[in-house]
């Protein structure tokens, strides 16, 4: 993303529900330093669906420079 300012991904116009990777950590933390959570399973996801266009929208938004995503093939993004 730094160097071509783009998102290079094979996702077409499919959407996700992005989590921030300091949130990952924090619910991991929890649950290995507890036993508050023993033998239960989380699903751990974002506030709100994105397609890739949206989130290159926000990152552009969050740095003040101009990102895109750009749609690559499955095949394409193996070999990068």
């Amino acid at each position: 993303i730094l160097s071509d300012q783009a998102i290079y991904f094979p996702g077409g116009s499919a959407r996700a529900s992005f989590v921030d990777a300091r949130d990952i950590s924090a619910v991991a933390y929890e649950l290995l330093v507890s036993d508050k959570f023993a033998n239960r399973a989380f699903m751990v996801s974002g506030p709100e669906s994105l397609n890739h266009d949206d989130a290159a929208a926000r990152i552009s938004a969050a740095t003040g420079k101009t990102i895109v995503y750009r749609d690559v093939t499955a095949e394409a993004f193996k070999d990068s």
